[in-house]
């Protein structure tokens, strides 16, 4: 997949290109690394972009915050996106990154399945063993999220 060279386009109309191909990856298994690539290559132009002063005095992860907080996962994602994008095989990075999800998903429903019945147990019960593991501060705020949505 080619890098699409964007001729200067200004600063806001690149934020909410990336906003919506990172919206689009969450949507389509089927094209999500595409939308992953665009968004990373509009990350790294952007940066440049921003580290060079067109943004103001500023700097680049404080002014990311302002434009993308709500938009993008976080910033460990962009960095993701970045990453991939600068990859001598951006294509290859993605896929890479998605069997090694794959791979920790299968792993973690494995323990799942092979815990004995006495670990399992009931899901009530072990809710329960959860909220007697909480700080009193975590599990007021529990009661209160509890009896938000279940009320």
């Amino acid at each position: 997949m080619a890098q699409i060279v964007s001729i200067k386009k200004p600063i806001e109309r690149l934020v909410l290109e990336i906003r919506s191909h990172v919206h689009d990856a969450g949507r389509s298994q089927t094209t999500c690394a595409k939308h992953q690539l665009q968004a990373g290559w509009r990350l790294l132009e952007l940066r440049k972009r921003v580290e060079a002063g067109e943004a103001g005095d500023v700097h680049w992860w404080d002014w990311y915050e302002t434009q993308f907080t709500g938009h993008i996962k976080s910033r460990k994602y962009a960095e993701r996106l970045m990453k991939w994008a600068q990859a001598d095989d951006p294509e290859a990075a993605v896929g890479a990154e998605r069997e090694r999800v794959r791979n920790a998903v299968r792993k973690y429903r494995g323990q799942l399945r092979n815990l004995p019945k006495s670990d399992a147990g009931d899901i009530v019960d072990h809710a329960m063993r959860l909220v007697d593991e909480m700080s009193a501060a975590e599990r007021r705020r529990f009661d209160d999220a509890y009896r938000s949505k279940y009320k």
